[in-house]
């Protein structure tokens, strides 16, 4: 066999162009999941804020509170800082012992006991003001009205939600930076795959005098447009999603 011949069809075959396409397809994939992660990354904080401020504190009025001391109490919380404005609501007893009869069916009744719970009111705070020691001016304050037999906060699941939020967001970095780091490796190694697929036309490049600044341009700015591709192709799924 010619060894001309034998150079040019290795030349052939080594030289053939790589397949980009599922390079593209595995970056746009990663880019799009790592797009999703940092959408919640951004949002996860205005998730706990709502979350936070639709927590509810519970106040117990007395069986002896007259009309009264309910509107005056009602006048002074609803323009205090920490309201969250049209938070305001009044259960009375006589609702709680229903949603208590829908819980443990007619057999409940049937006992003929007295109704064991008392009005309640229940309003929520805004987050600036959910912090132990707001909270607490907040409960001595409203103790201070002569109607306010106890004030309640689910400060209990306050900190199992903010305990749980944190192991999620700490999840969602470390898998966001694991998706960064392939999506990267996925790009290093493509333009390792271009020059070693093309590594005898390169070398034929520098026996003819061509400089690596000169062979290195081209994949430089060749490889790019189709990060650029897998970058519109995401952006695009992501809107119609």
């Amino acid at each position: 066999m010619n060894p001309a011949t034998s150079t040019q069809q290795d030349s052939g075959k080594f030289g053939s162009k790589p397949n980009y396409l599922s390079a593209m397809l595995s970056i746009t994939l990663i880019l799009f999941i790592l797009g999703i992660f940092g959408f919640i990354l951004i949002n996860t904080r205005q998730l706990i804020s709502f979350y936070k401020e639709n927590l509810n504190l519970i106040i117990e009025i007395s069986e002896t509170g007259t009309e009264k001391e309910m509107v005056s109490m009602k006048s002074w919380l609803t323009t205090r800082d920490f309201y969250k404005n049209g938070s305001f609501s009044m259960i009375p007893k006589e609702e709680a012992m229903q949603m208590m009869r829908k819980d443990f069916g007619e057999d409940f009744l049937k006992l003929d006991l007295p109704n064991p719970f008392l009005d309640i009111v229940t309003f929520n705070v805004k987050e600036a003001y959910l912090d132990k020691e707001a909270l607490g001016k907040i409960k001595n304050a409203l103790k201070k009205f002569p109607n306010v037999q106890a004030v309640y906060f689910q400060d209990s699941f306050l900190h199992s939600l903010l305990k749980n939020m944190n192991k999620f967001l700490l999840f969602t970095f470390a898998l966001t930076l694991v998706l960064l780091a392939i999506s990267i490796t996925l790009i290093f190694n493509t333009l390792k795959l271009a020059l070693h697929t093309h590594r005898f036309i390169i070398k034929n490049m520098e026996l003819v005098g061509a400089s690596w600044r000169f062979i290195s341009a081209s994949y430089l700015f060749y490889l790019p447009s189709y990060y650029l591709q897998a970058f519109l192709f995401m952006f695009s799924v992501h809107l119609l999603w």
